[in-house]
């Protein structure tokens, strides 16, 4: 798991003496390397989620210039702050620790027989490890879904149960990004996934994760839907780095080689989001009877069913520049109820019962079969499958 803010208070080399003074809501914020910075001047230098660690030298006790320092780190994108107390700087003083509430970053404050030096290396050591660990990690993704020859079932238990903590049942996730978008982003691989693994610890979710392209493809923990965290990853990317993400999730299944069909179906369920209008994604369980289209080989089937049903429909509205085929379709939408139906056409109730009656002349049916009104709704729901597939 990445090292973040929230493990420093539980770090051995701080015996734990350090103490988190503000900005407690910003604890699972991803450290990916840390700075040593004593001047204001020198934050320029910060990149993004460094921890800056001070002894306070140059500031002293100047709460304006800790302040401009905090607010420098949060500019900048920083991990936090770690203050070594009770030589140059006495305490953390009130004002930066609400400053540090109000902008989510985290300030600490240890000791000053806690050597900073030791501190970073202990840290560095660290990260280093969970960076090599994080490549074993997406190794180990890319194989699973990937690779033509994968290892055994026990070998991916221990690798992912034991140290990530899967249900036992587990599922795709896949995240798409128009890749436009990323060239405008330095380094957005690696800015993107310190994003993801701080929305995903929040979460308690498990960060298994791989890049394909300009997809990120998740295996998680079965789904639930109280769980929002896909909702919050893509107003996080959105809002930090003005992105369009698109999500789909597939099935879940129990067996790592199964991760395969999850993330097939994860795919599909990702073209209807990429098409559908205010969902924030879709989850292939939920994608009712698109499920079984998509378990059809040939689609031509589909293609030739549809139109069987509705081409004559749609043929007249062709030549007769009229919106049969339309009102039809909302009026089963609508589950027959005229009252909806107009209000979604902006037509008269006359104008309605007219078309109604043109369609079953045209098609030589009668709306009151339950049976048409059925083949009707099936060759609409073919219609948008195809359009989704497309």
């Amino acid at each position: 798991m990445p090292i973040t803010c929230r493990d420093l208070l539980n770090l051995p080399f701080f015996y734990k003496s350090i103490e988190l003074k503000g900005g407690s809501e910003g604890l699972d914020r991803v450290i990916r390397w840390f700075h040593a910075l004593e001047g204001v001047d020198e934050i320029k230098f910060l990149q993004n989620n460094e921890l800056v660690l001070m002894t306070g030298i140059s500031i002293g006790n100047d709460k304006k210039k800790m302040l401009k320092m905090l607010k420098g780190i949060a500019e900048k994108q920083g991990a936090g702050l770690v203050i070594n107390t009770g030589k140059y700087i006495h305490d953390v003083p009130q004002e930066v620790a609400e400053y540090a509430n109000e902008i989510k970053i985290p300030v600490f404050a240890v000791p000053w027989d806690i050597k900073l030096g030791n501190a970073t290396r202990k840290i560095g050591e660290l990260i280093m490890e969970e960076r090599s660990r994080y490549k074993n990690v997406q190794g180990l993704v890319k194989k699973i879904l990937f690779s033509e020859s994968i290892a055994s079932e026990n070998f991916f238990d221990m690798a992912l149960f034991n140290e990530y903590k899967l249900s036992v049942r587990k599922q795709i996730m896949l995240i798409e990004f128009q890749t436009d978008q990323l060239r405008n982003i330095d380094e957005p691989e690696e800015r993107l996934s310190v994003l993801f693994q701080e929305v995903m610890a929040k979460y308690g979710q498990a960060c298994l994760f791989t890049w394909n392209g300009n997809e990120v493809v998740f295996i998680i923990s079965e789904y639930d839907k109280e769980n929002m965290f896909p909702i919050e990853l893509k107003k996080e990317v959105k809002e930090k780095f003005s992105l369009t993400v698109y999500i789909g999730i597939g099935g879940s299944y129990e067996k790592f080689p199964d991760l395969r069909k999850s993330h097939k179906e994860a795919h599909f369920a990702l073209n209807i989001a990429k098409k559908s209008i205010n969902k924030e994604y879709i989850v292939y369980k939920d994608t009712n009877i698109f499920r079984l289209f998509d378990r059809i080989d040939d689609t031509s089937f589909i293609e030739n069913y549809y139109k069987e049903v509705l081409g004559q429909l749609m043929q007249y509205d062709g030549k007769n520049n009229s919106e049969f085929t339309r009102t039809l379709e909302v009026y089963l939408e609508e589950n027959e109820d005229a009252v909806s139906t107009i209000k979604r056409l902006f037509i008269h109730r006359n104008t309605l019962t007219y078309r109604l009656k043109r369609i079953e002349e045209i098609m030589n049916c009668s709306m009151e079969d339950s049976e048409t009104r059925l083949n009707f709704r099936i060759a609409f729901k073919m219609k948008t499958f195809l359009d989704f597939v497309k």
